[in-house]
């Protein structure tokens, strides 16, 4: 059983536990529903047992309770993410590299896909690396399992106000060496992305945060904030990419980073096709960065980009 909360009407949070079996949704309970009001939070619930029933949060809002079905939604979407997340430790392994110690001067080394998957995997448990430096050692093609993004968060605007439903950032430091990536699949040609982590922040990295800098601002950041993470990605090149996602609330997707919150990015590109929709919301899409708003310098993106209402 997994727990989820989001902000209903009058921004008043719903929880819900849901049950999950198989890997699929069995069974959604309601614990709690902060300044819901009657008639329409008994219609929203209809929303629950339209979920249940189809097995995704992918369903209509119930109309005339639109705020408070969203909500469940949205906590559904909360307590999935924790479920698809489970089972990866949640302090920085070692022995899952090829090499390093993680430091500046002695990087983590990546030299195959378990190891480059790691990194994501052990995010999206609560892992920190912040201030932590990754150096990819060789070419990897990816396989045709579905990749999870570095890092992810789930928001969207409730009443024209931006709200964070749940944020695993990565705020390390990462150089491909100058190596490729190819490969990177997210939905297919068909079919949008089901996995909730992925949905709202899809790329090679869902979601980054840093705080911009060059050399010699960097003092100057710290001084200001000594928990700044000077977060960089440099040297990433990305081939033959294809990403195909949807959400019901705003989406980020992008072929090296849906969401670029203030890192800096250096000499890196990605070659293929991003699409994302978001009928109900907003959707950030493109080539390189859905939502780029960090600095990138020689960047480039080749390929096709397309984005549905």
């Amino acid at each position: 059983m997994y727990e989820g909360t989001a902000p209903g009407y009058e921004n008043g949070n719903i929880t819900v536990f849901v049950t999950i079996e198989a890997g699929q949704i069995k069974s959604i309970d309601v614990v709690s529903h902060d300044k819901q009001t009657e008639p329409y939070w008994s219609a929203a619930l209809d929303v629950r047992d339209a979920i249940v029933e189809k097995k995704t949060t992918d369903v209509d809002a119930v109309t005339g309770a639109t705020l408070s079905s969203d909500g469940i939604k949205n906590a559904v979407s909360a307590a999935l993410v924790k479920a698809a997340g489970q089972a990866v430790a949640t302090e920085p392994q070692a022995e899952w590299f090829a090499g390093g110690k993680g430091t500046k001067e002695d990087p983590y080394q990546i030299a195959n896909e378990e190891q480059l998957r790691y990194i994501a995997k052990a995010i999206n448990e609560d892992t920190s690396w912040k201030d932590v430096y990754f150096l990819q050692t060789a070419d990897i093609t990816l396989s045709e399992e579905e990749w999870l993004p570095i890092g992810y968060i789930i928001q969207g605007y409730y009443r024209s106000r931006y709200t964070e439903y749940a944020s695993y950032p990565f705020n390390g430091n990462f150089d491909g060496g100058g190596y490729s990536v190819t490969g990177l699949r997210i939905g297919t040609d068909k079919k949008a992305t089901d996995d909730p982590r992925i949905q709202s922040t899809a790329g090679f990295f869902g979601y980054t945060k840093g705080t911009v800098t060059t050399n010699y601002r960097m003092d100057i950041v710290k001084q200001m904030n000594p928990d700044a993470a000077s977060l960089e990605i440099r040297n990433v090149n990305l081939k033959d990419v294809s990403i195909n996602t949807g959400f019901t609330s705003t989406n980020y997707a992008g072929g090296l980073v849906g969401y670029n919150n203030r890192s800096t990015v250096f000499n890196a590109y990605a070659t293929g096709d991003v699409s994302s929709s978001a009928p109900d919301n907003r959707s950030y899409t493109g080539g390189f960065a859905g939502y780029g708003g960090g600095v990138h310098f020689n960047t480039f993106a080749a390929g096709n980009v397309t984005t549905e209402k």
